[in-house]
């Protein structure tokens, strides 16, 4: 009977030992979600979640497993652009008192979605906080890149929005979560001026073409001409250097 409640209790032990050993999220820090790594699955695709249970048999192995724990804080950024509409310097010689510059605010909030995390562990190389700060640091640089392109739109002025921008960042930064995107214009052009000096500017190029275009015809014509001639002296300089008695032929000619 002893060496059966001996026994027992040793079984019990090995099976809280195991339990233990096997409970992958036990020593993931307090705020912080983990990424299961090991050396005979690879990264686990399940996040690992703060308090939950999660038993995983392959952890009994020794030095099989490591476990990387992330803490998750958004990241916010500010940022201002500016510069002046397209050719506004050209339209402003039409219009008076033109203001073509332009300056935007722009204040973004994101943050990595957990179920990705896996993803980013396995493809990115990423393995501990340092590395997906630097990881968040390039998704900002790209964010902020795509944010200049679309800058200058009369449509982001008046809507203070740009859905095709937003829809180009999640598309190629599918990992992130946005919590917050939002432009403050600080410098607003004047885009009624500016559609009236470019339609100004585009008349006034038109005419220029207009009154050019005989002036470019007869130009075309004179060059044609003097090729020809240049063309026909050249031919007679060869027949003279070839024939020299056709000189004497020619001066008897105008006699």
């Amino acid at each position: 009977m002893k060496k059966f409640i001996t026994l027992l209790i040793v079984l019990v032990l090995l099976g809280g030992a195991g339990v233990f050993v096997g409970w992958a999220g036990l020593a993931l820090p307090l705020g912080s979600v983990g990424v299961l790594r090991s050396k005979t699955h690879g990264v686990d695709p399940t996040v690992i979640e703060e308090g939950a249970f999660r038993w995983v048999w392959f952890r009994l192995i020794p030095t099989n497993t490591r476990v990387m724990p992330f803490t998750l804080k958004p990241k916010t950024s500010a940022l201002e652009m500016s510069g002046a509409l397209s050719s506004g310097d050209a339209y402003k010689t039409f219009v008076k008192n033109a203001n073509f510059a332009w300056k935007l605010g722009l204040t973004y909030r994101f943050s990595i979605k957990p179920d990705h995390l896996p993803a980013l562990v396995r493809d990115k190389g990423i393995e501990n906080d340092e590395d997906l700060e630097t990881y968040e640091a390039d998704v900002a640089s790209g964010i902020e890149s795509r944010a200049h392109r679309f800058a200058v739109t009369r449509e982001l002025f008046e809507n203070l929005s740009s859905p095709a921008l937003e829809n180009e960042i999640r598309a190629a930064f599918p990992e992130i979560e946005f919590l917050e995107f939002r432009w403050r214009p600080l410098v607003t052009p004047d885009f009624a001026l500016y559609e009236a000096g470019k339609a100004l500017y585009d008349q006034y190029v038109e005419r220029q073409k207009a009154l050019l275009e005989p002036n470019a015809v007869e130009e075309a014509v004179r060059t044609v001409t003097n090729q020809f001639r240049f063309d026909e002296l050249e031919r007679y300089g060869e027949l003279l250097s070839k024939y020299p008695s056709l000189l004497d032929y020619i001066q008897l000619e105008k006699k």
